[in-house]
């Protein structure tokens, strides 16, 4: 993947960021056009994306995820599934992508997500499951 360039601005609790770019020279030209301007100074943060993804790689396990939609009840089941390195073609479906299913009692949502332990899946899990009842209402 390579490097991004973060412009970045404020102290503390107005740090912000002000933009992502892939191009160096152009981040260092937004970070300078800032600085002259009425922000703060502008400055420049150099990430190496390679090395972010092993690190994440390394330390997160897929989980499979299912998640039960009572009218009063939540129900989740969540089981390791593979870690890291070995084949994720064994996955019934794509990571992080929502299956939904009904009987007639209940909704259930299904969805493969990389996490670092169950906790971190559930959530995952919830965030995705929000996000994609929201499309299937037309919130989104």
């Amino acid at each position: 993947m390579g490097k991004v360039y973060v412009v970045t601005s404020g102290e503390y609790s107005d740090y912000h960021i002000v933009g992502v770019t892939m191009d160096e020279e152009k981040a260092h030209r937004i970070a300078d056009l800032l600085s002259t301007n009425i922000y703060d100074e502008a400055n420049v943060e150099e990430y190496d994306t390679d090395e972010f993804e092993k690190q994440w790689k390394d330390e997160t396990v897929i989980f499979h995820c299912q998640l039960d939609n009572r009218r009063r009840y939540a129900k989740h089941r969540v089981n390791v599934f593979i870690p890291y390195g070995q084949d994720e073609k064994m996955l019934d479906y794509p990571l992080g992508v929502v299956h939904h299913f009904r009987d007639e009692i209940n909704d259930f949502y299904r969805i493969y997500v990389r996490a670092k332990d169950i906790a971190h899946a559930i959530k995952i899990a919830e965030d995705k499951i929000a996000e994609f009842r929201a499309q299937e209402e037309g919130i989104v």
